[in-house]
């Protein structure tokens, strides 16, 4: 693995000017923050698990992350069809009055799909057209709820935090900026 990702960076000349032992050193780096807030064995069953695939090229750090959530939460990789016939079962089998046994079975994104679509006494009484309609709008949503849902269970924790302390820092700034002009315009300054 060590020299396929070396051989990466070098022949698309990446890094420049930097020696091999450096650029293994910067990619081990890279791969242990990112894999940090996993555990050990969570790390090394999902290396196992590529192992067997038979894949010619070394995981990526998002493969392995996806791995590993993978066997923490398959429910989070249920399709969008899929989760529609689980929504379509939970109609047939509780109907319009049982919308809360209804919810117990679903997932939190098809959940809330189901509210951006009408919620769940619309989508009982849908019929015919409706139900076509209904269920193309709830497999749209419910493809980029799922999207966003994925996207963040694959970055690095201290990623996520980073980007929310900048947009913090940027928000205040912002903030302050406006206090600064009303404060400028209250004292007849512009």
């Amino acid at each position: 693995m060590r020299v396929a990702d070396q051989n990466v960076y070098r022949n698309q000349n990446i890094i420049k000017g930097v020696n091999e032992e450096e650029v293994f050193e910067m990619m081990r780096e890279l791969w242990q923050r990112s894999l940090a807030e996993h555990s050990y064995s969570d790390v090394m069953t999902a290396f196992e698990i590529w192992l067997n695939t038979g894949e010619p090229f070394p995981p990526t750090v998002v493969e392995m992350r996806r791995t590993i959530a993978k066997m923490k939460n398959p429910e989070m990789f249920v399709s969008a069809e899929s989760a529609w016939e689980k929504v379509a079962t939970a109609v047939r089998k509780f109907g319009w009055c049982n919308q809360e046994k209804a919810m117990e079975t679903l997932s939190d994104n098809a959940r809330r799909a189901i509210q951006n679509i009408g919620g769940w006494q619309k989508l009982c009484a849908a019929e015919g057209k409706e139900w076509d309609f209904r269920r193309k709008d709830f497999l749209e949503i419910y493809g980029e709820f799922d999207q966003r849902t994925q996207n963040q269970k694959l970055i690095p924790q201290h990623v996520i935090k980073k980007l929310h302390d900048e947009a913090h820092l940027r928000e205040q700034a912002l903030e302050n900026k406006l206090k600064q002009i009303e404060d400028n315009e209250k004292n007849g300054l512009s």
